[in-house]
């Protein structure tokens, strides 16, 4: 940055005379300086019974124009400076998680942390979250970083990069688990000791957080690998991205509510054998739903969006999208969602299956394959291009049965004129 320095001729010579300290940068004035300049100033602004406020008088003008728009540092209290350096995502990523814990668990995070092995220590994980009663370990991976050299190579192969470091980091994650069941002595970055309560019963969650859940992953092998996990050192397993960390943290008011909701998601992916979940946090109660189930050779709809070259999904606003496009049609009725990640070839799908049951003088309708396809068209203007996905001519109508048999479940829920009133 570059600009110049003007002061007013007319009452401040004093005070321009004193400025003459700063015409170097890296000179910093005396605080005696200071004082005598402050009052020179005082002394300008009273002269004459002064002005009616001190914004009426312009003392300095200094015309600036910005030559750089570059950011050269980004410092925060707790995790330190940011290198906005492309090589360094990883550390910034670690930074973030950092940040991210220790805004709601300042004095229960810790970056770095060692465990004791015979005469040496070594890293036990990125960062730990440790309370009485549970613990919190974490390694992080950028996307981003894992496909660092792949170039434009086909989604399989970037998968397969993916899912080789995240098995490094389960790999991690185990070692460290079975390192605290041991009741190994763990210390912080800067060697205090850490104190571990009843290690051998203690809740463990161990999360590999990514910046981004890619699309292309295989979540039925990441779920595999998690349960694979608990066998091996007995722990709650987490595959999660950035976002829904923040979502669990903000809407948890303690580590025990924070470990119930994490082990629930757990539960969950390893019972249904699929990591592609993630969690929803109601901002208000919702009452269950009244609605009879639609019956199961009811006509469904499968909408089929295939992944483009880097997509980067949010089932969340993919969600949304179907319920705007459902509240532009008035729909009142039952609404059953589901959906699953499959290969198509050589190309990964994001697949959602939805039932539809319009209520109409007590009575459930049965959209038809007319109303889909004006449905489909509407929905397709109404996805985000940012998500990388894109509707394709594998979507079509077919029967609930078979999208039960196929599909993970998403949400069951009553809507009135594209509102949901009750959810399950």
């Amino acid at each position: 940055m570059e600009g110049d320095l003007a002061v007013n001729p007319a009452q401040g010579e004093e005070f321009s005379a004193l400025l003459g300290a700063w015409r170097v940068p890296s000179v910093v004035a005396p605080e005696t300086t200071q004082e005598r300049a402050l009052d020179a100033f005082e002394k300008h602004l009273k002269a004459n019974s002064g002005p009616k406020s001190s914004s009426q008088l312009t003392v300095v003008v200094a015309p600036i124009r910005l030559e750089s728009k570059e950011v050269l540092r980004l410092s925060l209290g707790t995790s330190g400076d940011f290198d906005f350096d492309y090589a360094n995502e990883g550390a910034n990523l670690e930074q973030t998680l950092h940040e991210l814990l220790a805004s709601k668990y300042p004095s229960h995070t810790f970056r770095s942390p060692e465990v004791q092995l015979d005469t040496k220590k070594r890293e036990l994980t990125d960062l730990l979250l440790l309370s009485k009663t549970e613990m919190f370990l974490f390694e992080s991976k950028v996307m981003a970083v894992l496909e660092r050299g792949l170039g434009d190579v086909t989604a399989e192969k970037r998968a397969k990069s993916t899912m080789k470091n995240f098995q490094k980091a389960i790999g991690q994650l185990v070692g460290a688990v079975r390192q605290v069941r041991k009741n190994a002595p763990l210390f912080t970055q800067d060697g205090s000791p850490l104190t571990v309560h009843h290690s051998e019963q203690m809740k463990i969650h161990a999360l590999v957080v990514v910046s981004s859940a890619n699309l292309g992953l295989d979540f039925r092998q990441i779920a595999a690998e998690l349960t694979s996990a608990d066998s091996q050192a007995s722990a709650f397993y987490h595959f999660l991205d950035l976002s829904e960390l923040q979502q669990h943290i903000a809407f948890t008011d303690d580590t025990p509510q924070l470990s119930l909701h994490l082990q629930r998601r757990f539960e969950v992916a390893t019972g249904s054998q699929n990591a592609a979940i993630r969690t929803r946090f109601m901002r208000q109660p919702v009452k269950p739903v009244s609605s009879s189930p639609i019956a199961a050779n009811a006509a469904g709809y499968i909408f089929a969006f295939m992944a483009l070259l880097r997509a980067d999904l949010d089932g969340q606003k993919l969600t949304k999208n179907l319920f705007s496009a459902l509240k532009e049609h008035a729909f009142s009725g039952r609404s059953e969602l589901y959906h699953r990640i499959v290969k198509r070839g050589r190309d990964a799908y994001y697949d959602l299956g939805v039932g539809l049951a319009w209520q109409k003088d007590g009575q459930a309708e049965i959209p038809d394959a007319a109303w889909w396809r004006v449905f489909e068209a509407r929905l397709a203007s109404l996805v985000d291009p940012g998500l990388g996905i894109q509707l394709s001519n594998h979507s079509g109508v077919t029967t609930l049965e078979l999208i039960r048999q196929d599909f993970e479940p998403v949400a069951v829920m009553d809507l009135k004129n594209g509102v949901a009133v009750s959810c399950d």
